[in-house]
């Protein structure tokens, strides 16, 4: 029925569609979905310190095998992410008490952590020892992906961001 309308009419029906969905029919409609008003924290937030991020988030697709997390910090941090070199960081969730996870750093700020499976719900991922940034105020923003293999499930790439204060003094009172 649709093809009996002359040519404008289709194009005019496929500008309206393109309009109100603009990544056509496989837009994914499942989100990661950031958790609070801070989705992201550390334990220490001062500029160099060697700290505990904790992440919150929730995920609504389920991968009931080969699934990966994907976080990735922020252009600000320091390529490497870790206090020191010759280690790997720590990586874990609360669910509801701390389980330890396998992870790598990638490219510098990409930290893979192999999940297994993923279940809908609320995750809370802890990465550490990170360095903070010494010479940024803030930082830009953290992301968050979801990965089956290497075929990407679901996405957030404003996870959101940090502030980072200058370290006490050395001839601080207290």
């Amino acid at each position: 029925m649709f093809f009996q309308y002359p040519l404008r009419f289709k194009l005019f029906f496929l500008l309206l569609f393109l309009l109100f969905f603009p990544q056509g029919l496989l837009t994914q409609s499942n989100q990661i979905i950031a958790i609070g008003q801070s989705p992201v924290s550390c334990y220490a937030s001062s500029k160099g310190a060697s700290t505990y991020y904790i992440f919150s988030f929730s995920i609504s697709t389920a991968i009931n095998s080969n699934a990966f997390l994907s976080i990735v910090f922020p252009v600000e941090f320091p390529s490497g992410l870790l206090a020191s070199s010759s280690s790997a960081p720590e990586c874990g969730y609360m669910n509801p008490s701390y389980m330890a996870l396998n992870c790598t750093i990638q490219n510098g700020l990409n930290v893979m952590i192999n999940m297994g499976t993923l279940q809908p719900g609320i995750y809370q991922m802890v990465i550490g020892q990170i360095l903070n940034p010494t010479f940024y105020e803030s930082s830009s923003t953290f992301k968050v992906y979801t990965y089956q293999t290497q075929g990407l499930i679901d996405s957030n790439e404003n996870l959101g961001k940090m502030a980072f204060s200058n370290p006490p003094s050395k001839n601080s009172n207290f």
